[in-house]
């Protein structure tokens, strides 16, 4: 398959379990010739407590550091493995519009979310696969 590239985008939460559904993707990526992207979105608000703006962005900051230190050590093994180039962005925001936002304006062939375990008593949660799913 030495034709067109297919575009894979991996949307994660970088909690357990990223490093399989990574692993699989890259299985996946191999087979079909593909080229694959991470994205994470946090929620400001799951950074942010109540404080003033100065400790506010210090807070965006360290986050932002941590995130890129997980990404490159999540990434590493695999182009050391594979040989294969893994593209990662994160961004903070609202995670709905940030998900549509990042899918139109890389329109992938294929979309990969991995399924979080489900709280008892979730009554309002945010429900991200349903709404890829539905949305795309």
């Amino acid at each position: 398959m030495k034709g067109k590239k297919f575009k894979i985008i991996l949307f994660s939460d970088l909690k357990n379990g990223t490093e399989h559904i990574l692993q699989n993707t890259v299985g996946l990526a191999q087979i079909i010739n593909g080229d694959i992207e991470i994205l994470n979105v946090k929620k400001p608000s799951d950074i942010v407590d109540f404080e003033n703006q100065l400790s506010a962005m210090r807070a965006m900051n360290s986050e932002h550091l941590a995130i890129e230190k997980k990404m490159k050590k999540l990434i590493a093994p695999i182009f050391d493995e594979y040989g294969l180039n893994v593209k990662y962005s994160f961004v903070f925001g609202n995670v709905r519009n940030e998900i549509v936002k990042y899918i139109k304006e890389g329109s992938p062939d294929l979309i990969v979310l991995g399924n979080r375990k489900s709280r008892p008593l979730n009554l309002f949660g945010d429900g991200i696969t349903a709404f890829v799913l539905n949305a795309f």
